[in-house]
C-alpha cells in the first residue's frame, strides 16, 4: 500500500515498535520518514495528518489498550481528517463467544487467526460505537472471513 499512496504523491509516516521492520521498511520505500514507537504513543505531535492507517496490528492489543490506540491515532489526526482501521474482528460478543464455543467443542489445537489469545479478538461493534463517539462519521465495510475495513472522519 505504501508504494501506492506515494505514486500519487503522498508524503508518508510510519512507526514500528520493530527496529528490524522498519529497516526493511527503508530498504523498500527511503522517501517514508520512520520513527520507532507503538501505537499507544505515537512520535508525532497532535494534528499531524490528514491521513492514519492501521492495518493488522490492533487485534494483538488489549481491549484498553486498543482504546488507548484509537485515541492516539484521533490525536495526532488533523481536524476533518481520515482513520482507516483494517484488521481480523468478529462483528459482536456473540459471534465472538459462538466462535470460541466451537473452537473448544472441536478440539481445535491451533487457531484460524493471527494469533492464539482469542481474548484479543476485538468486535466490530465495539470498534463502531467507540468511533461513533469520538469522531464526526463512521463507515465500514466487511471484507469476509472476519476481516473489515473501519473509516472513521474526524
Amino acid at each position: 500500500m505504501a508504494g501506492k499512496l506515494q505514486q500519487i504523491g503522498l508524503t508518508m509516516s510510519a512507526i514500528d515498535q520493530s527496529k528490524q521492520m522498519l529497516m526493511l521498511c527503508a530498504a523498500k520505500y527511503a522517501d517514508i520518514e520512520l520513527k520507532l514507537g507503538n501505537v499507544l504513543a505515537i512520535p508525532f505531535m497532535d494534528s499531524t495528518f490528514d491521513y492514519v492507517v492501521s492495518s493488522f496490528a490492533l487485534h494483538h492489543l488489549t481491549e484498553a489498550q486498543r482504546e488507548l490506540a484509537w485515541g492516539e491515532m484521533l490525536r495526532v489526526l488533523k481536524p476533518g481528517g481520515v482513520m482507516c482501521l483494517a484488521d481480523y474482528m468478529m462483528q459482536d460478543r456473540n459471534e465472538a463467544d459462538a466462535f470460541l464455543a466451537n473452537l473448544i467443542s472441536s478440539k481445535a489445537t491451533k487457531l484460524p487467526m493471527m494469533h492464539e489469545q482469542v481474548d484479543l479478538y476485538m468486535t466490530h461493534t465495539h470498534i463502531t460505537e467507540w468511533l461513533l463517539s469520538h469522531t464526526r462519521q463512521v463507515k465500514s465495510e466487511p471484507l469476509g472471513n472476519s476481516i473489515y475495513v473501519v473509516y472513521a472522519q474526524k
